[in-house]
């Protein structure tokens, strides 16, 4: 028996973790986080409790790439289910240093495309495939029940501006190997009936375009250069040294990610020998200033990312000056496009000039790149993964293009299980057939809660306020008292009026109550309270502390 499903990555954009299963035994594919546009919160994580229950049956974790959303929960599921890594050497050096000195204690087994792994039940072949990263690989898995292919995050170039096309002739004979199940990225797949045959967001340039207009931009600037991208993007910044090296131009780095990452790439021999080009802060300031050009993370709008404290005005060493150019080479990630759009805001009242440039590293469905896909592998069933709802079900429109029959294309949820047993002959699917799919938070340091329930908190204290109120029992007096704080709570009357007259309800309700349950107690309180403010129209969250002196 085959299963397959997903704890994230569907209906959805990153925490990418899916999920083989092979009589019991269990292959992991990927292991991300999703950036999260709710204050306080770092990023979301799978929620792994289902896998630290069956930790003993799982053989290893498989990395497509080293981007966060497919590595970036790998440190802490390995706290939880310590299984070995698998992976190119660039996506586990990326993982290492994530670990930092945590990374000793793990076991982390480098692949290349090309190369095959024989694990438990499964065989596993490694296929290079294009990405917006270097040694992004795709996984042909076959067993005795069913053989899978499991592209990773990929894009059809055939000649990009560096690193390696994806291997379309591997691909090819795989398909004449063989394949049941094709779990493919759907990023940018839409349902032809959103766009009335206008151009879709799945039309995109190709990295050469790309290289072409950041070229143009860089040389027509007769001021300092910023450029703001993803830290993980090392073929972009390829590029982009490239450029500064043509232009004469010396690039410092900002941001302690795209330091890091810098780092690991120029080990590995990814920097085209341009590591001369970066120069230290300081040596850039004494610099022309159409000499100078930097590389700042915060495309995403992260909070206290170079580039935001670049736009707000308080970097330490850089001072935007009118007739500075900055070049976004990113898109918002879904969730950021406020974060975004507020430092575009910033950076064109301080006088920058802004620019986008950027190119998918994913299908461009306007191309047909998930088509070409699809004719390569000739699957027999489609399950279409990594994506928002708009992109799993236009990545199903593709393969009816393809000429998949409707009943072969499963469109799946987090938590739903694909069941397949060769002698039944069709899939079946046991929708919520794991039940902890939500997502848990990281908070701060390593703190970690249910998502569901504190975003929510969350959500509901922005957008309503919260009253807090603090009853102390006087055992002296056999009294209560009663101090309430209204913040953000609007209402027609001045807040201390407001205040005194919920003090008043919550006392008198308390020494009438003979209840002794704090919890009974604390729930009639917070009663009052909301009944209360319902008559003003406000629904604020309430929290209640109770004390006795």
């Amino acid at each position: 028996m085959i299963r397959f499903y997903a704890l994230g990555g569907l209906g959805e954009i990153g925490k990418n973790l899916y999920v083989l299963e092979k009589d019991g035994k269990i292959l992991v594919l990927d292991c991300g986080l999703k950036f999260s546009d709710v204050p306080g919160v770092d990023f979301l994580l799978p929620d792994f409790s289902y896998l630290e229950k069956r930790s003993k049956d799982i053989l290893g974790l498989f990395l497509s790439h080293g981007h966060e959303d497919h590595i970036g929960g790998v440190p802490f599921f390995l706290q939880k289910v310590k299984v070995p890594v698998f992976g190119s050497r660039l996506s586990l050096e990326l993982v290492k240093a994530n670990l930092g000195s945590r990374a000793a204690e793990y076991e982390f087994v480098e692949v290349k495309a090309g190369e095959s792994q024989k694990l438990g039940p499964f065989k596993l072949d490694f296929v290079e495939m294009r990405h917006s990263i270097p040694e992004a690989l795709g996984l042909y898995v076959e067993t005795d029940e069913a053989n899978i292919f499991f592209t990773g995050d990929y894009k059809i170039e055939v000649a990009p501006v560096s690193g390696k096309p994806t291997d379309f002739k591997a691909l090819a004979s795989i398909g004449e190997r063989g394949v049941d199940f094709l779990l493919a990225d759907s990023t940018n797949a839409e349902p032809a009936m959103m766009w009335n045959g206008g151009a879709s967001a799945g039309d995109c340039l190709t990295e050469q375009q790309v290289y072409e207009l950041l070229a143009k931009e860089i040389s027509e600037s007769s001021g300092r250069v910023i450029v703001s991208t993803f830290a993980s993007h090392i073929d972009r910044i390829q590029q982009i040294l490239k450029i500064a090296e043509k232009e004469e131009r010396s690039v410092a780095i900002e941001g302690r990610s795209l330091i890091r990452n810098l780092k690991i790439a120029e080990k590995l021999g990814y920097l085209d020998g341009l590591g001369h080009r970066i120069v230290t802060s300081q040596t850039l300031e004494s610099l022309p200033r159409e000499k100078q050009m930097i590389i700042a993370s915060g495309s995403q709008g992260e909070p206290l990312s170079a580039l935001v404290r670049i736009s707000s005005g308080i970097h330490k060493r850089v001072r935007l000056e009118r007739g500075d150019k900055v070049i976004i080479a990113a898109y918002p990630i879904p969730g950021n496009e406020r974060a975004v759009t507020d430092v575009i805001n910033s950076l064109l009242y301080k006088g920058a000039e802004v620019r986008f440039i950027h190119s998918s590293g994913h299908p461009c469905t306007g191309k047909d790149h998930q088509l070409i896909m699809l004719n390569l592998i000739k699957p027999k069933y489609l399950v279409p993964i990594h994506g928002e709802w708009q992109h799993l079900v236009g990545h199903a429109e593709i393969g009816k293009r393809a000429g998949l029959p409707g009943e072969n294309i499963f469109l799946l949820e987090n938590g739903d299980v694909l069941v397949y047993e060769k002698e039944k002959g069709q899939p079946r699917v046991k929708k919520h057939g794991i039940e902890n799919v939500g997502a848990l938070i990281v908070d701060g340091i390593l703190s970690k809660v249910e998502a569901a329930v504190a975003i929510k908190e969350r959500m509901k204290i922005g957008s309503e306020g919260v009253v807090i109120v603090e009853a102390i029992f006087d055992e002296k007096q056999s009294a209560w008292l009663v101090d309430t704080v209204m913040l953000g709570v609007v209402t027609d009357s001045s807040q201390s009026s407001v205040s005194q007259t919920l003090n008043g309800l919550i006392a008198r309700m308390l020494n009438e109550n003979t209840a002794s349950d704090q919890k009974e107690i604390e729930q009639s309180i917070a009663s009052t309270v909301k009944d209360y403010l319902k008559s003003m129209n406000q629904y604020p969250e309430v929290v209640v502390r109770l004390n006795s002196i």
